[in-house]
């Protein structure tokens, strides 16, 4: 658990209530994914509609809110409100992990067609040239180190992509190829 506080770093917050200090896990998007301690952001986006959410949310325990709006009632959690709530979830989510993408070096591959063997082949000749490599796709989910995990999606989002890197780095990982698909981009 951290500070939310320090999870805000790097946020332009325009509006708060509560206690900034409370100590909170890592932030969501998804309310299926919030357990109690969690920071729940409301994104609002052609994916999400995360202001409709808030009450579950908050039933399911999250313990503070990343909000684009400030609430028109009273919350029991603290809250702030962001310009980009989307935004705010991957820079909160890189905060509470440490910023591991800092740590690593990164390779994306995004286009039309040949990013899973474009992604594999760099993949292969980084472990081959001794490099500690972990990598992201459509076929493998995200594997390193001989441990695969299922993501669900080619590019996960932020709040799991950051979760696997800050694993990964400290398992040893140096180096992360990725399949980037148009949504992981948008």
């Amino acid at each position: 658990m951290k500070p939310f506080k320090s999870i805000l770093s790097g946020l332009s917050v325009r509006a708060s209530s509560g206690d900034l200090e409370i100590r909170v896990l890592a932030p969501q998007s998804d309310t299926r994914r919030v357990v109690p301690g969690s920071v729940f952001v409301a994104v609002k986006d052609a994916y999400h509609d995360g202001p409709k959410w808030v009450a579950d949310a908050i039933e399911k325990g999250a313990a503070a809110l990343i909000l684009g709006e400030a609430p028109e009632t009273e919350l029991p959690v603290p809250w702030v409100v962001v310009p980009h709530p989307g935004h705010a979830l991957a820079v909160a989510s890189a905060n509470f992990h440490g910023n591991p993408t800092r740590k690593l070096d990164l390779i994306g591959i995004t286009g039309t067609s040949g990013k899973t063997t474009t992604a594999a082949l760099i993949h292969a000749i980084l472990t081959t040239a001794g490099r500690n490599a972990g990598l992201f796709g459509t076929t493998v989910g995200a594997e390193f180190a001989g441990k695969a995990v299922k993501t669900g999606l080619t590019t996960p989002e932020s709040p799991e992509l950051q979760a696997i890197l800050a694993d990964w780095h400290a398992r040893g990982c140096d180096t992360a190829t990725m399949e980037v698909s148009s949504h992981g981009i948008a």
